[in-house]
């Protein structure tokens, strides 16, 4: 069964983000590349764009993640079976 998210779990992430916010500097300058499959996707982050998700599909296997620049970065892998 899925649960839907909930007024509370959305106040929970946006205080989380408040609080990264805040803690994270704000000359982030940064570029990600990802290469999976042979195919490479490249990310900037920025001080403008910082709290943005930035997302793509992926095919496996994944074979590199490289970042470089200042500032920090969350990254998250999400597999799903067939």
């Amino acid at each position: 069964m899925r649960r839907l998210p909930s007024l509370q779990d959305t106040v929970v992430a946006l205080q989380a983000l408040s609080l990264f916010a805040g803690l994270t500097q704000s000359n982030t300058d940064m570029t990600v590349t990802v290469t999976a499959s042979g195919e490479t996707t490249t990310y900037t982050v920025n001080r403008n764009n910082r709290l943005i998700l930035q997302s793509s599909e992926v095919r496996l296997p994944l074979y590199c993640i490289d970042s470089r620049g200042i500032g920090i970065i969350v990254w998250e892998l999400s597999y799903l079976w067939r």
